[in-house]
């Protein structure tokens, strides 16, 4: 009989011992993250739409969302949002003007009563659409009077591949014969459009006047146009 207590006794020793290992031992279990960010695309295309998406183990009072680029953290977006649910998608466009080509990260910083936990999730911004250049010579045909030389003007209009104005874009001119282009090198305006002005010596010829276009974020674009030009008797 005392042998039976005896075992009970230990047994009840043993569990309560057990509990307690539990309770001192499970808080420090390391425990997976609160919440994940995931970026779709994982490569996102300058001009393009993206979805940042928080998944949360535990749902937390509150969070934020940076979008920094580079590493000198510069924010190019930053949202706030007080009700949260288990699983958030944010819709955003990698807009020219405010991103630029390279790593960004999102960054998303969630409010818990025991305090604040941090995640970023990097992901790169890559090369747009291309250009596209259209370029018109005013007067298509110049004349030269006698030895003197005649003039016109090129105008090229860039626009990216959402058809918008692309700005302080870089343009070169360059002719394969008599013609100059003044000047040579020049900026898009604010509508997209650089211009030239054509010095075409006095002569019978044709000449063709190479545009090469160059803005960040977008592979190179170019453009050609032929200029006529005759001599008439001065």
């Amino acid at each position: 009989m005392v042998l039976a207590l005896d075992r009970k006794l230990v047994v009840a020793i043993l569990f309560n011992v057990a509990i307690a290992l539990i309770l001192v031992l499970v808080p420090l279990i390391p425990r997976g993250p609160d919440f994940e960010v995931e970026i779709e695309p994982e490569t996102v295309p300058l001009n393009s739409d993206y979805v940042v998406r928080v998944i949360f183990h535990d749902v937390p009072t509150s969070f934020s969302l940076e979008i920094t680029e580079g590493i000198g953290r510069a924010v190019v977006e930053g949202l706030q949002f007080q009700e949260v649910e288990e699983e958030v998608e944010i819709d955003l466009s990698a807009e020219e003007g405010k991103y630029r080509v390279g790593l960004h990260l999102a960054r998303v910083t969630a409010e818990y009563p025991r305090g604040t936990v941090e995640i970023e999730a990097p992901f790169p911004v890559t090369t747009g659409g291309n250009l596209s250049v259209q370029s018109q010579a005013i007067p298509a045909r110049i004349e030269t009077i006698g030895n003197e030389s005649g003039t016109g003007q090129v105008t090229v209009t860039v626009l990216n591949e959402l058809g918008e104005p692309a700005t302080n874009a870089t343009v070169w001119f360059s002719a394969t014969g008599f013609v100059r282009i003044d000047p040579n090198v020049t900026v898009t305006d604010e509508v997209g459009q650089a211009r030239g002005a054509i010095v075409a010596p006095a002569g019978n010829y044709t000449d063709v006047i190479e545009i090469i276009v160059a803005k960040r974020g977008h592979p190179l674009g170019n453009s050609s146009i032929e200029v006529e030009v005759i001599q008439r008797p001065g």
